[in-house]
Order: C-alpha cells, then structure tokens, then sequence
C-alpha cells in the first residue's frame, strides 16, 4: 500500500508541476493596430519639404498613438490613402499609399492616425512610407520611447 501511496503523490506532483508551468507560459496577446486618415484636407499653404518641419507626434503609455503628415492631391480629399504596417522586432513600418485620382491642380496635407496594441518593448523605431507611384519615400524615422 505504501508504494501506491508514493506512485499516487508522484504523480500528483507532475500533474501539479505541469498545470503551474503552463500557467507561467501564457501567451501574451499579438499586437495590433489601426491605422486611417483623419479628417480632410489641412490646407495647403506653402507646403515645405525640410526635415526640420517634422509633423509627427506621438504619446506611448499602453496603446502607441502616432499621428503624422503625408501629402496628397486636393481632390478628392476623403479616403485617399491605403495603409498596412509591418512589426519585426522593435521596428514598426508604416505603409501609406494615395490611391485616388488627382483631379484638382493643388496639394493638401492631411493627418494620418495609426493606434498600436499590446507592444511589448518600451522603445520602437518607426518607419513612415509613402508607396504614392511606386516610389517607397521614407517620409519619417523616429524613435519612439514608453513613458513609465
């Protein structure tokens, strides 16, 4: 009898060993994120092309909030651009592409809002593309750092 007592306690302490290792290994959520145009046209008053007129903001508590600059034709000024991301390691890239007709002889900035979720680090690099004709124009690259 004292041998199935032991065969009984060993096994329940693998069994218990197991249940506690797999509570510590739980997979964290994969991240995620929204990215869209707000809004319409900002108007297009002496649009600059400097690096020192930098349009991009962004806070970093939970969610990565980022919102930044991208020049497209005037008109229409509503669901002009397309947008994927990639995330590898502490890389985000964000791909912007104007897919509508340029009907009007003018330019507009708009602002492009892009929500990250469940990041895990507290520093990225984020890569901000226009694809526009192909042309793959790194608009900004910055670092971006979690607040604590």
């Amino acid at each position: 009898m004292n041998s199935t007592c032991n065969k009984f306690l060993l096994l329940s302490f693998i069994v218990a060993a197991f249940f506690i290792s797999c509570r510590d290994s739980a997979v964290q959520p994969e991240a995620s994120a929204i990215i869209k145009q707000v809004g319409k046209c900002n108007g297009s008053g002496l649009l600059k092309n400097t690096q020192s007129d930098s349009c991009f903001v962004y806070s970093f508590s939970n969610v990565l909030t980022i919102d930044f600059c991208v020049i497209g034709n005037c008109c229409p000024d509503s669901n002009r651009f397309t947008s994927t991301y990639s995330l590898t390691n502490d890389e985000i890239t964000i791909k912007i592409k104007d897919i509508a007709p340029n009907l009007c002889k003018c330019l507009c900035r708009y602002i492009i809002h892009a929500e990250f979720y469940d990041l895990d680090s507290g520093s990225y690099k984020v890569i901000c593309i226009d694809e526009t004709n192909n042309e793959n124009k790194i608009l900004y690259s910055k670092l971006v750092l979690r607040k604590l």
